[in-house]
């Protein structure tokens, strides 16, 4: 768990919550040693690829914001950020759902607001692709992988055709040096906006080049008699 801020709504405030990646709870023990100034609002990770989303996704769809609804947890403690969208269309996925709702951490409730650094920001009627793990805490909810590295805004261009448009918005990013030592590298920052027909290419490739994942089987107790050869 990382830092959040919680301020009167509309007031500025500058946070860094290390969450959102499973593998975060590292950058939590480093980033002491890591942050620059530059990047002392940001939330720090190590960069994702299009190819490693693709892989780990369990949903990656094109959809179109509907509404955004923010509430309390249980523990009236954070602020949590619901957003439906309608699915325009499936990339990834075994299911077919006509809307999905998309779980993030901040937003306001009443006069107070939490912001979180690094969250995929969604605005009504925006056109988005997003690659999406299934929330570990709330069923029925997804999470954008990578934070705000797994969504793009999609643009039509006047040509006909679509470009995604990728955001890091609230990221910084760290490299290991020459001594093996993790720095925030301020080089590091979104990729080009990319062709969706390219895109969904790409993702396509990595599924297909990925290991099979080999479905757990969950140990049974056996009810009956037990014979003993």
């Amino acid at each position: 768990m990382g830092r959040a801020g919680i301020a009167k709504a509309g007031a500025p405030v500058l946070c860094l919550d290390i969450m959102g990646s499973r593998n975060n709870v590292l950058w939590a023990l480093i980033a002491a040693s890591v942050i620059a100034p530059a990047s002392a609002d940001a939330t720090v990770m190590v960069p994702t690829t299009l190819e490693a989303m693709s892989v780990e996704a369990v949903l990656v769809v094109t959809g179109r914001v509907l509404a955004q609804e923010s509430a309390w947890d249980q523990a009236h403690r954070k602020i949590f950020t619901y957003t439906e969208i309608q699915v325009l269309e499936r990339i990834v996925g075994d299911t077919d759902p006509k809307s999905i709702v998309v779980r993030t951490m901040g937003g306001e409730v009443g006069d107070i607001g939490m912001k979180v650094s690094g969250v995929p920001k969604f605005t009504p009627e925006e056109e988005v692709l997003i690659f999406l793990r299934n929330d570990p805490v709330e069923g029925g909810t997804f999470q954008v992988i990578g934070m705000s590295q797994g969504k793009f805004r999609l643009v039509r261009q006047a040509d006909g055709r679509t470009m995604a448009v990728p955001s890091v918005e609230g990221l910084a990013f760290v490299r290991r040096d020459g001594t093996g030592t993790y720095k925030v590298d301020e080089s590091i920052g979104p990729q080009g906006e990319l062709d969706l027909d390219a895109l969904k290419v790409r993702v396509a490739t990595a599924r297909s080049a990925a290991p099979a994942k080999v479905p757990t089987v969950q140990p049974t107790t056996p009810t009956g008699p037990i014979t003993v050869p």
